[in-house]
């Protein structure tokens, strides 16, 4: 198998987690769909960023498995490889510790930083009652994604450099923005859970 086979599987393989989301996990895990009606007022339900999400995969997918195809169909020729190594294994490992290391971190900055606030005598409630009010709902977002883009960022790059890190915090400033800003109502990730 050549890379164009790996990556038809992967497209392929995209596809199907895609589907798998859309038609089974989401409607049996979200309770609300992805547009309500709310005292005839129409709001963005709560499976709308995992519908969207899950959508994007599968667009995704389908064009990684087509251009994939297209290429076999060609008949390209290519030495067989491109398969698993021991060094794909070590990338894919690091790159899900990275991931789970910033999920911790988006998850327990809120409420670590209340906890710190409340040790050093200031007034403030829990983070359940202050993570829809700003500055606190953004900590956990913020530092958690920073965390992760500045890390896949430094390690696909191979390099730590301001401009990454700049780069980093730029995005997710721009992310939270886009999310909170429009959204009267809506809680960043993982707020939701606290």
């Amino acid at each position: 198998m050549n890379r164009y086979h790996w990556n038809a599987v992967l497209g392929a393989a995209c596809c199907l987690f895609a589907l798998v989301l859309l038609l089974v996990w989401i409607p049996a895990d979200v309770a609300s769909g992805v547009i309500e009606q709310v005292r005839r007022q129409v709001v963005i339900g709560d499976a709308m960023a995992p519908t969207v999400w899950s959508t994007g995969i599968g667009l995704l997918g389908l064009l990684l498995l087509l251009a994939s195809l297209m290429r076999l169909r060609e008949g390209v020729a290519e030495t067989p490889g491109g398969g698993p190594t021991w060094a794909n294994l070590r990338y894919l490992l690091t790159l899900l510790a990275t991931i789970v290391g910033a999920l911790l971190v988006m998850t327990h900055a809120g409420p670590w930083v209340v906890g710190i606030a409340q040790a050093l005598g200031s007034d403030v409630d829990t983070y359940r009652s202050l993570r829809a009010t700003r500055p606190w709902k953004y900590i956990g977002y913020l530092a958690g994604g920073f965390l992760l883009v500045f890390a896949l960022m430094s390690y696909t790059s191979q390099r730590i450099s301001l401009r990454l890190a700049l780069i980093a915090a730029a995005a997710v400033l721009f992310m939270a923005m886009a999310y909170d800003l429009p959204f009267k109502n809506l809680l960043l990730p993982p707020n939701g859970d606290q």
